[in-house]
């Protein structure tokens, strides 16, 4: 960073000299022209008042030498020195004649010459010795004082630069020391208010970011470990059960159907994990296509008719408009299982399924009139193995809500709960539109069947998890 800075500086203390000594050169050399000037317009007035033509010598000036000529180049008046020889050779003498002229004659000196009363010329000029000596000066003070410059520049570029980057060194070494097992610790904050501040802040939030990311899956590690081994432990008594039983089939029979269902839960389990697993690492791939929302919402109210019917509830569906959605059949069908069999496992009353259309979305809702969610649990409805009360589990593993996320999100839209103002939960998914086709929406406006009311009716068995 010191060596970019030094370059830029560089080439703009080039620019600068560059331009201080065509400044230079040009203020001198307009000064000695308007000195010129001055001279020889004192001069002309000077040569108005000689009666005639004379020859004598003037006072030595110092600003330089003049002369008088005729218009033949006769020396009329000159200064000390300059005498014998005019200043102007024929040339220059005819171009004076007819307007004012500057003559440089080298680095030696200039001469600036008009024309005077009775066809005069005036003639006046300076060595520019000086001005040579004030240049050389000038230029000696430009060479040495653009490096000198351009070092002190970058010596203090070097120091504001390590100033500024000693706060991302602090921040990069404690980076450096942080392990997996001290993801607690966070990077230093720099006291001022800057870019490199502001840096440190949104670093240390990605930390806790991070830090919640691995708390979560030792918490879910945990959790599954310990829902697993509450059906495996009594899967493992069954078994123990059936081998000191005696030889009556029926303690067999007994023992190995317990033995199933422990078996059925940890296969259920199992693949819910699957399913979290994947859609956690965006590798649960819906196989997109289109779905009615009324028939899905119907189907989802037939197959858990049974079990609502087994709690004396029952399952309606109120979805009196009709809309297209892009879905993968069997995950949509999944995730309404869960949500009824959550409404019916933690809710009260009626089941009710509906749908409605907002900014080209389509939310597929499920409420209950139970108590609702607590409202300290709302927030947190969706994680993996979160229970309203754990004590009343029913035996759930707390992943059915997360499912139901986890197959919104893979098909790119969201779920949401709430509690109802009446009583109750409320929970929703919501997936994108699809347009009817045109064919379709013509027979949808000519006769448009409205959904069926389920409730109870028989059904094939539920699909599990």
């Amino acid at each position: 960073m010191t060596l970019i800075s030094a370059l830029a500086m560089g080439c703009l203390f080039a620019v600068l000299g560059t331009l201080l000594y065509l400044e230079f050169h040009s203020s001198i050399n307009t000064s000695i022209d308007n000195g010129l000037r001055a001279r020889a317009q004192a001069l002309s007035a000077f040569s108005d008042r000689l009666p005639g033509p004379s020859h004598r010598s003037t006072r030595p000036s110092q600003d330089g030498f003049a002369q008088i000529l005729s218009p033949k180049g006769t020396i009329l008046v000159a200064s000390q020195g300059h005498e014998r020889t005019p200043l102007l050779d024929r040339g220059e003498l005819r171009r004076a004649a007819l307007r004012p002229v500057l003559i440089d004659r080298g680095e030696d000196s200039r001469l600036f010459a008009q024309p005077a009363a009775d066809h005069r010329i005036v003639v006046v000029g300076v060595s520019l010795a000086q001005q040579q000596d004030a240049f050389i000066t000038f230029n000696w003070e430009l060479l040495a004082g653009i490096p000198t410059m351009l070092l002190l520049a970058s010596a203090i570029a070097y120091v504001m630069f390590g100033r500024l980057l000693r706060p991302i060194e602090e921040m990069r070494r404690r980076a450096a020391t942080i392990s997996p097992d001290d993801v607690g610790d966070r990077l230093p904050l720099p006291t001022s208010a800057d870019e490199v501040q502001r840096l440190a802040i949104t670093l240390n939030e990605m930390l806790d970011r991070l830090h919640a990311g691995i708390e979560r899956e030792r918490v879910f590690v945990s959790d599954a470990s310990h829902e697993l081994r509450g059906p495996l432990a009594v899967l493992k008594g069954e078994l123990e059960v059936a081998l000191r039983a005696g030889g009556a089939i029926e303690d067999w029979r007994g023992a190995v159907g317990s033995a199933i269902e422990e078996t059925d839960r940890v296969i259920k389990l199992a693949n819910d994990l699957l399913v979290l697993a994947r859609g956690q690492a965006g590798r649960l791939h819906p196989s997109l296509e289109r779905i009615d929302a009324a028939d899905a919402l119907a189907d989802a109210a037939a197959r858990m008719a049974p079990a609502a019917a087994a709690l004396g509830r029952e399952v309606v569906v109120d979805c009196p408009r009709e809309a297209t959605l892009a879905a993968d059949r069997a995950k949509l069908d999944q995730a309404l299982h869960n949500l009824i069999d959550n409404a019916l496992v933690h809710g009260g009353g009626t089941v009710t399924l509906s749908a409605a259309e907002r900014g080209g979305l389509v939310e597929l809702h499920v409420a209950d009139r139970g108590a609702g969610f607590p409202a300290a649990f709302l927030p947190h409805a969706f994680e993996r193995f979160r229970r309203a009360d754990r004590a009343r589990g029913r035996g759930g593993a707390g992943l059915g809500l997360s499912i139901v996320e986890a197959i919104a999100r893979a098909h790119g839209g969201a779920a949401s709960a709430a509690n109802r103002e009446g009583g109750g939960a409320d929970v929703w998914i919501t997936l994108p539109r699809t347009p009817p086709l045109p064919a379709e929406a013509e027979a949808r406006s000519s006769s448009a069947p409205a959904p069926p009311n389920l409730s109870g009716t028989a059904s094939p068995t539920p699909a599990n998890g």
